[in-house]
Parts: structure tokens; C-alpha cells; sequence
């Protein structure tokens, strides 16, 4: 597999799924099928080909541009975060927890202040640093 362990393969799913969500390009029945899979840690090795292709392609490219066979952490925070991902649906963005929710939580961002799903990532506490994307949280920054 191109990534360096399962935990780095789950977190370019949350990326690459909320991408796909927030663009309905994925089939509602399936869609619940694949989020399951992500929060559960499920292996969902036919989605990573399919669906996801042209991410795991660009995060590996990116990884091999820094002397790296597989694809890390570091990779892919950079591939959805950086500058060169221009596309403004497919950008993740930092920002501050200002209000935590059941399902949901506010979080600050140079987009605004606005509510994301917490279900990929529910361990948040106000005053947090988080990185959104999509709809989701996606993880806390430490």
C-alpha cells in the first residue's frame, strides 16, 4: 500500500471522503456504507482506487518529491492544506473551536465561523485548534 500506516491511510479517507460528500459525488446508500467504515477504522481498500485515485496519485507524488516511498501524515495536511490546492471545495482549513455540539461544533476559520459535523472527529474541546474540511472536522491540531 502507498501509505505509511493504517492511522496516516484513515486520515487521507476523512479528506478525501469529505471531498467527495461535500460534492454529492458519492451515492447516498453507499455513502453511509463508506462513512461507517471510516469512523470504525475499516479497511476500504476498493473505495482508496476508485473514488479517491487522483488524491493517493497526487499525495504520493508529493511524498516522492520529499525523498519518501510512502505517503505520511506531513504528505497529506500539505496536499489538502497548502497553496497549491487551488480548488477551493478540495481545501482544508485551521481553525479555533468556538462552540462544541453533540453532532456538530463551530469552528473559526479565515472562511468564517462556521458548523461542521463532528463525527470523524469528536474529541474537542472549545478553544481547540481543528482542521475542517468539507463539512467535517478532520482532526485536532496538537
Amino acid at each position: 500500500m502507498d501509505f505509511e500506516n493504517k492511522e496516516t491511510r484513515m486520515l487521507f479517507l476523512k479528506y478525501a471522503f469529505t471531498s467527495m460528500d461535500k460534492e454529492h459525488m458519492i451515492p447516498e446508500g453507499y455513502r453511509n456504507s463508506v462513512l461507517d467504515d471510516i469512523v470504525n477504522g475499516e479497511q476500504i481498500e476498493e473505495i482508496e482506487e476508485t473514488l479517491f485515485q487522483t488524491g493517493v496519485i497526487n499525495c504520493l507524488k508529493l511524498s516522492k518529491r520529499k525523498g519518501k516511498e510512502k505517503i505520511n501524515e506531513e504528505t497529506i495536511d500539505k496536499y489538502f492544506l497548502g497553496p497549491h490546492n487551488r480548488i477551493s471545495d478540495c481545501k482544508a482549513y485551521e481553525g479555533r473551536v468556538t462552540k462544541v455540539n453533540k453532532k456538530t461544533a463551530r469552528i473559526e476559520t479565515n472562511e468564517g465561523n462556521k458548523r461542521y459535523k463532528t463525527i470523524l472527529e469528536s474529541n474537542l474541546g472549545i478553544g481547540d485548534k481543528a482542521i475542517v474540511h468539507g463539512n467535517y472536522v478532520i482532526k485536532v491540531v496538537k
